[in-house]
């Protein structure tokens, strides 16, 4: 999400910055600023900037990957939880 994210300033103040960000709620501060934004500002998604990003992360299995993040998801949506923790995949 926050390797090909662009926004305007007047948007990123008028959506409060990245103030109520909790480390750990959410997947990452790019989401939540997209949330955010997007009750000020129009959002849109061009299928023509792509961007690569590394699949490192897959190397804790995939699997465990998706096993994590799905369980991340349910934790953060209907809990209210933090998420599980990444391991450290460097």
């Amino acid at each position: 999400m926050g390797s090909n994210f662009a926004l305007r300033a007047p948007a990123f103040w008028r959506a409060g910055g990245f103030d109520g960000f909790e480390p750990g709620r959410l997947s990452g501060e790019d989401l939540y600023l997209s949330w955010q934004v997007n009750q000020v500002a129009r959002v849109l998604f061009d299928p023509e900037l792509a961007v690569y990003s590394s699949a490192r992360r897959v190397r804790e299995g995939y699997l465990n990957y998706v096993r994590r993040t799905t369980v991340s998801a349910v934790s953060i949506v209907f809990l209210g939880q933090d998420a599980l923790p990444a391991p450290d995949i460097r």
